[in-house]
């Protein structure tokens, strides 16, 4: 959830300092969106949410029950309250039936919701995701910015940059945590 509505025009800013902000472009936000499989997100790339949902080893483990996440007590509309009681009754039919349990569909459903993010699509044709930048709507931005100038920067480079740090990232040593660096005597 972002808040703002799909079709709103924004900006995609990559940074600022006191003498000017500098942004990948304007555009329109178009809802949000899976991000590609090779785009890193909280979980990683892709293969690396799956593999870390994986590694929990959800599949046909006991579903997390939606009491112990939400509390029906606190719910004020209407809908939501008959959403809660709709899926609670869900959830005891399938533990009579011995089947609250992960599926192969829910792990896909959680890998699809880590995977997804604010999509803009740029003036230009680019599109950048909410991962990448900070993003707002254009007026707000204008608004805030004043008379400092704008830059436009290119993405490519900036998502080549980051491949590379992420690169140089990986070749570096792993430590432990209880392990000092070592240094030159």
């Amino acid at each position: 959830m972002t808040g703002h509505e799909e079709g709103t025009r924004v900006v995609a800013v990559r940074n600022g300092n006191k003498d000017a902000v500098y942004i990948f472009g304007y555009g329109t936000y178009v809802g949000n969106r899976r991000l590609p499989p090779e785009m890193p997100s909280i979980f990683g790339t892709n293969e690396e949410s799956m593999r870390k949902i994986m590694t929990q080893e959800y599949l046909g483990k006991p579903k997390q029950s939606i009491s112990e996440i939400l509390d029906r007590s606190r719910m004020t509309e209407p809908a939501h309250i008959a959403e809660y009681d709709a899926a609670i009754e869900r959830e005891e039919t399938e533990k009579a039936a011995g089947t609250f349990v992960y599926s192969e569909k829910d792990i896909e459903t959680m890998i699809d919701r880590s995977r997804r993010n604010p999509c803009i699509e740029l003036d230009s044709g680019e599109i950048v995701w909410g991962c990448e930048c900070w993003w707002g709507p254009e007026e707000d931005f204008k608004k805030s910015i004043g008379d400092k100038p704008v830059e436009v920067v290119s993405l490519q480079d900036f998502r080549r940059e980051v491949r590379e740090a992420a690169a140089t990232r990986q070749l570096e040593p792993e430590q432990d945590d209880d392990q000092q660096p070592k240094t030159e005597s």
